[in-house]
């Protein structure tokens, strides 16, 4: 959209399969690929070699196509990388000024267990700019998905939900925000 360049890095999803998912939504991540616009990282193997390779492994990645924007997925996942809470918070720490200081948007995904209501581990929603949450509950016996932003620094934005649908077409706003006090 901005014309810049991107980053994916997965620790749990190849290439191979990101690509299958995104032909299902008629993107070409491969077109993509081809240009130079966007770079896919499959951590898999680099995880088991310590989590400052992986580190190295993006960024060498970021720099390799002068990319502008970074998904890291996910967040859940690396964390279970580390034998302590504080080496995690370090470790992340470290490298979100890393990301900031090459001038790079990120967004990390971070998965919440079903039922859940505790984001990530109590830390990484404070490190970051910005929180977005994908919410999903049942409803009259059916899956209503939500969208909302509790946090987003330095802009104001409204605290609302929203009801969202994955169509063929991709991600879906519906139109009547969810009042603050009837979200979970």
């Amino acid at each position: 959209r901005c014309n810049e360049n991107g980053v994916y890095a997965s620790v749990i999803e190849s290439g191979e399969k990101l690509k299958r998912n995104a032909r299902r939504f008629g993107w070409d991540l491969d077109r993509l690929e081809k240009e130079g616009k966007l770079q896919l990282v499959s951590l898999q193997s680099t995880m088991k070699a310590g989590v400052s390779t992986a580190l190295e492994t993006v960024l060498e990645a970021l720099h390799s196509i002068n990319a502008r924007r970074l998904v890291f997925d996910s967040l859940s996942a690396l964390m279970t990388a580390f034998e302590s809470t504080a080496e995690a918070r370090s470790f992340l720490h470290i490298m979100l000024k890393f990301l900031e200081a090459a001038n790079c948007t990120t967004l990390m995904i971070s998965e919440v267990p079903w039922g859940k209501q505790q984001l990530g581990t109590n830390f990484e929603e404070f490190l970051g700019d910005g929180l977005v949450v994908l919410d999903a509950s049942f409803d009259n016996s059916r899956v209503r998905r939500r969208i909302y932003i509790p946090k987003m620094r330095g802009t104001e934005h409204r605290l609302e939900g929203y009801d969202y649908y994955i169509t063929r077409e991709g991600f879906a706003l519906a139109p009547t925000p969810i009042p603050p006090d009837k979200i979970r």
